[in-house]
């Protein structure tokens, strides 16, 4: 009795704990809202979401922004730091910004175009993981052009300064934390941020790579120097190694797992910290930037987001897009891990048959699919390799 009695109060407790969750993380119903113009400028502060208080926002007016994970910035792009690496949070506006000024004048009405590079990284999409990369790609460069990135909506934590009201008129726009979502909100930074002739050089990383592809087709005007696909899962992710384990989980599970990152949500920075320190031990040259992000993800709402996400890839990244490939092949740099489990090595063999032409290149250093965990100054000085000579005929 003693025992039916411990297994019925336990129960209770879960099923306590399990409305709370479903209060705090919505399932996959998503409630679009717009938001004002609110005064974020560049600061100091990290996309992991802490400020320097390391204070977590969990008001109503987060779960505004993490419907729509769109913001505008008060003030003039152009009139940001040029040489200092900079941290700026908040829907399309999350991302390490290098050198923001995007156009060089002659005189007042001639805007002479620049190079923008665009990172749209992998899932989870918080743009603090790619800190050590963008800061090698930017200096390869002379710090000439500016590097930015864009986490994908509802992945990273606002600042507390950001003042966010509802309009219903934006749920019509639809699910803005899946894939198609995620693919209009970088699309949406570009019309509202990036002068049209404003040269670009598209980083992918990931599923970034699929939402570069969709960019291509979407907007062909895009002025797209170069697009470089790092370990680009853009077809059949369902059927990878890593994919057959993900499908089920994500797809199915994911619900279990909001109870574990509840609790983890409740636990002090600095716990979580030794918690990611200790998951990440078996790394020896792990690029300790990556530490801040990873504790910002275990805030609950932003992993529940990148999961819902992750689901809607392995539901919808099928068939490799041929015809978009074939559209802007010299402009397109793939290049495919050795052993990588979200995208196989046949893959590549496959893609290399398809595109005899293409520029298709296979890892021969042993990165990780996560290559920022380790490597992310090696992979960001090869890519700075591959594409000097397109910056340098400008």
């Amino acid at each position: 009795m003693k025992i039916l009695r411990s297994l019925k109060c336990y129960l209770k407790m879960f099923c306590l704990c399990y409305k709370t969750l479903l209060s705090r993380y919505p399932p996959a119903k998503v409630t679009s809202m717009n938001v004002t113009r609110s005064p974020c400028r560049p600061t100091r502060k990290n996309c992991d979401g802490r400020d320097s208080g390391g204070k977590m926002n969990n008001s109503r007016t987060l779960q505004s922004w993490l419907q729509t994970g769109r913001i505008r910035m008060e003030g003039n792009i152009s009139n940001w730091s040029q040489s200092q690496l900079t941290e700026a949070r908040g829907g399309v506006d999350s991302g390490l910004v290098a050198n923001a000024n995007i156009s060089q004048r002659t005189n007042s009405q001639s805007p002479v175009p620049c190079t923008v590079f665009l990172l749209c990284t992998g899932n989870p999409g918080i743009v603090g993981f790619y800190r050590s990369f963008m800061q090698t790609l930017h200096s390869k460069f002379g710090y000439r052009h500016p590097v930015w990135a864009v986490s994908h909506a509802g992945h990273c934590v606002p600042p507390d300064s950001m003042d966010m009201v509802e309009d219903a008129s934006f749920a019509a726009e639809g699910d803005v934390f899946g894939l198609n979502g995620q693919i209009e909100h970088k699309l949406a930074f570009l019309r509202e941020h990036v002068p049209r002739e404003t040269r670009l050089v598209l980083v992918g990383h990931s599923i970034g790579c699929y939402v570069i592809l969709e960019m291509m087709k979407r907007d062909p005007d895009l002025k797209i120097l170069k697009a470089v696909m790092l370990f680009p899962t853009i077809e059949r992710m369902a059927q990878t190694p890593q994919g057959k384990v993900m499908t089920p989980v994500l797809c199915h599970m994911r619900y279990v797992a909001y109870l574990p990152l509840f609790l983890l949500s409740l636990l002090p920075d600095t716990l979580k910290s030794s918690l990611v320190k200790l998951v990440f031990g078996g790394i020896h040259s792990l690029d300790l930037s990556v530490l801040r992000p990873t504790v910002g993800l275990l805030s609950g709402d932003c992993a529940a987001n990148a999961m819902y996400m992750g689901a809607q890839e392995m539901k919808k990244v099928l068939e490799r897009d041929n015809l978009t490939i074939t559209n802007n092949l010299e402009k397109l740099i793939f290049y495919h891990g050795s052993m990588d489990h979200w995208c196989p090595v046949q893959y590549y063999h496959d893609i290399k048959r398809d595109f005899p032409r293409g520029d298709i290149r296979l890892c021969e250093k042993g990165f990780r699919h996560a290559f920022v965990l380790d490597a992310g100054r090696e992979v960001g000085r090869m890519v700075a390799e591959w594409i000097r000579g397109d910056l340098t005929n400008l």
